[in-house]
């Protein structure tokens, strides 16, 4: 049997959400309620250091994962919703310090007990924020209505609210599972699911990764963006989304995780690596977040152990897009060159503009020698063919017209016009 105060707290909180569901509403005041009472089962449930090897306590902790399944299903925007995302966070920060050794053993009622949070929680979490950002998604593809009425605009403004928590939620779990050198996200457990019926942490790290990428694009799109009414909200979602990215490229570019290899982590990283490579262009508004995931990409493919992860090309993938890159941002700065004078190139605001962009330049070539170097060692053969044409119209952009316009810029107009028109015929 349960303790009679752990039982009594789950009959009241299992009635309560059972007249919400009925009711298809909750009132303030039984929210309140609920979210007290679940505060207090958690705490009765997991207070104690031990609490992972109570005898019994196991009963406790399904029942509790059962009330958090039931808050996280149905509307992702409902105040019930909130309150579930809230509960499954503070389970997981309950987990103990050495939560990687309890999830990784297997076979105990210990480590069968850390199995079922990291991946009951998770899993919900996840779903949430993947529902939230499909109907953000919506919004933003029809939102050039802006008489939008006052229902619809409620609808987006908790929509933004459900998503902002379910991602601060899934930073705050990650943090948690990050302390420490003995820190869960530091351990090769993530690419395991030793517990039948879970999956991989690591599966969850790329789906939260593919779930920010996506909200912190639709932020910055003028529907969310130039709206006063979901402005701070949508703000605030934007920094947690970027932070994410930030907490799931530094833990998949780890060391720790780049040296042995298995069929699910090859399929993982490939997927994360993939989506980075497609998403990159939408995230380079933010020099941070486009840095962090980035380089992320480039040391994943460059230092993965596996022979076979050169097989899929994905090396050569990058290197040909750092390629368009740089190219498309060293056109970038010839088109604003092309544009000024000698007096121009003193104006501060320009000055930002172009060292901006060939920071952009800089940081990426930089990380291109790695890419080459792999590319040559790679057991398939390289194509150098691809390589070099991948490599000529930067080049040309780079040594060519970018010098080229530099110069023209600093001489007299009618100079430059006359130079500009023998060169171009």
């Amino acid at each position: 049997m349960f303790p009679q105060s752990t039982d009594s707290l789950f009959a009241r909180a299992n009635t309560l959400l059972g007249a919400a569901k009925g009711a298809g509403s909750v009132d303030q005041q039984t929210l309140a309620e609920l979210q007290q009472l679940m505060n207090a089962l958690i705490e009765a449930t997991l207070g104690a250091d031990d609490w992972l090897i109570v005898p019994g306590n196991g009963r406790a902790v399904e029942s509790l994962l059962y009330l958090v399944d039931r808050m996280l299903e149905g509307r992702s925007s409902s105040p019930l919703c909130d309150c579930g995302v809230r509960s499954a966070v503070l389970v997981v920060q309950r987990m103990p310090a050495d939560v990687a050794q309890v999830c990784s053993q297997g076979g105990d009622e210990a480590s069968v007990l850390g199995l079922r949070i990291v991946d009951s929680c998770l899993s919900k979490l996840v779903d949430v924020c993947d529902e939230t950002e499909r109907k953000l998604s919506a919004f933003v593809a029809t939102a050039a209505d802006e008489h939008t009425s006052g229902a619809a605009e409620n609808d987006v403004t908790d929509v933004l609210h459900a998503a902002l928590a379910s991602i601060e939620g899934l930073g705050a779990c990650f943090e948690r599972m990050s302390l420490g050198h003995d820190g869960l996200l530091n351990s090769p457990a993530i690419w395991k699911s030793v517990l039948e019926g879970t999956s991989a942490l690591a599966l969850y790290l790329v789906r939260s990764f593919e779930c920010a990428c996506k909200l912190f694009t639709h932020c910055n799109q003028a529907a969310l963006k130039r709206r006063s009414r979901y402005a701070a909200v949508s703000n605030s979602l934007y920094k947690a989304s970027g932070k994410l990215m930030d907490q799931v490229s530094a833990v998949f570019s780890a060391e720790a995780h780049l040296a042995a290899d298995s069929g699910r982590k090859r399929s993982l990283l490939e997927r994360f690596c993939g989506y980075a490579l497609s998403a990159h262009k939408s995230i380079m508004n933010s020099p941070p977040q486009f840095k962090a995931v980035w380089k992320a990409l480039c040391v994943i493919v460059t230092s993965f152990s596996a022979a076979s992860f050169d097989g899929s090309g994905l090396c050569l993938k990058v290197y040909m897009q750092s390629c368009e890159t740089v190219r498309t941002l060293a056109t970038q700065a010839v088109s604003v060159l092309r544009r000024s004078s000698a007096s121009d190139l003193g104006d501060q605001k320009l000055q930002r503009r172009l060292k901006g962009i060939l920071a952009f330049v800089r940081f990426i070539v930089f990380q291109m020698s790695s890419l080459l170097a792999r590319i040559q060692n790679s057991a398939v053969g390289a194509n150098h063919a691809e390589v070099v044409s991948a490599a000529m119209p930067m080049l040309n952009t780079l040594l060519g017209e970018l010098t080229t316009a530099q110069l023209l810029a600093s001489m007299p107009k009618d100079v430059a016009a006359m130079i500009d028109h023998l060169v171009s015929t």
